[in-house]
């Protein structure tokens, strides 16, 4: 009978122990408790802190298990409350920060037009550079200077050495020599004065010529021989036709036939007649052309000069056929 109330009596005290263990909670218990209610606030802040704190009814915690069961074990989130349609409250606020972030995402700005392009002008190449003549001529060259009071014959050779006087052509050497049908070359005014003596395949002859009353002569004769330096062909001229002060009468077969020169066209010769004359200037010759269909061309040559000796030349030709 002892041994059996003995184990009675220890029996007893062993389940009062078992409730006293479950009334009071464990701390780790109550810790997750805490963590559980402070997360809800910081998810909710429709829950104030005074309600929290002001409340006189203590707060039961609910045990929460490890593993909600299967099918909450694959979403669970500890210490993460659930909302009333079970979705988690932190899902709801990522949810809401995502929207909010792409309704702030700035727009894509339209990319600028491109400038149109520049167009770059091309620079034009280079002039070739200028040979050097055969006659070897120079503007700022002077070869020969020669002085005259008026005027001066030009006995160089070869006499078809065409001569230009201050830029302007005057003929050749053999219409300028004094002789024949030539007459001496005269100046229209004093002062300094230019003369080129050139021909295909010789060296061209650069002269100055002072014309002045203090010169010596009234005429001087210049007698120079150009130098060759290679063998090319070049039009012989033919001597003068006629030699005037400035007047040309025309007495031509056809009528209508063109005078010309330089391949401008001057008139048809009937119209230069005894009344009406073609006036020249000079002292030049001028490389003269008469022209009709069917006939053969005739190139006159006539001389104005103040001392042709003559007031008027006469040209009387008739054009050959063809």
């Amino acid at each position: 009978m002892l041994i059996l109330a003995g184990v009675l009596l220890l029996r007893g005290r062993g389940e009062r122990t078992i409730a006293a263990g479950a009334a009071t909670p464990a701390p780790a218990m109550r810790a997750t408790a805490a963590s559980a209610v402070a997360a809800a606030a910081a998810a909710n802040p429709a829950v104030t802190a005074s309600e929290t704190s002001t409340s006189s009814e203590p707060v039961t915690p609910i045990a929460e298990l490890p593993t909600p069961g299967p099918r909450g074990a694959a979403d669970a989130s500890v210490g993460v409350p659930r909302s009333a349609d079970g979705t988690r409250a932190a899902d709801g606020a990522a949810a809401t920060a995502a929207s909010r972030a792409g309704s702030e995402r700035p727009r894509p700005t339209r990319a600028a037009a491109a400038p149109p392009p520049v167009e770059v002008a091309r620079a034009e190449p280079a002039p070739p550079p200028r040979e050097p003549s055969d006659s070897g001529a120079s503007a700022s060259r002077v070869d020969r200077t020669y002085a005259t009071r008026r005027s001066v014959r030009f006995t160089s050779s070869p006499d078809q050495a065409r001569l230009v006087v201050d830029g302007r052509p005057v003929g050749i050497a053999d219409d300028w020599d004094n002789r024949g049908g030539g007459r001496a070359f005269e100046f229209d005014r004093p002062g300094a004065h230019e003369v080129r003596m050139e021909l295909p395949g010789y060296r061209t002859l650069q002269l100055r010529i002072d014309v002045s009353p203090d010169a010596d002569k009234d005429n001087i004769s210049i007698d120079e021989e150009l130098e060759r330096i290679q063998r090319v062909g070049y039009e012989k001229l033919p001597g003068v036709y006629d030699r005037t002060t400035g007047a040309v009468e025309f007495v031509v077969e056809p009528p209508e036939a063109t005078v010309s020169e330089g391949g401008k066209a001057l008139g048809a010769a009937s119209s230069f007649g005894a009344a009406s004359p073609l006036l020249l200037r000079g002292p030049q010759v001028h490389d003269l052309l008469l022209s009709a269909p069917g006939r053969k061309p005739k190139p006159i040559r006539i001389l104005v000069s103040g001392n042709a000796g003559r007031d008027r030349a006469v040209v009387r030709e008739k054009l050959k056929a063809e």
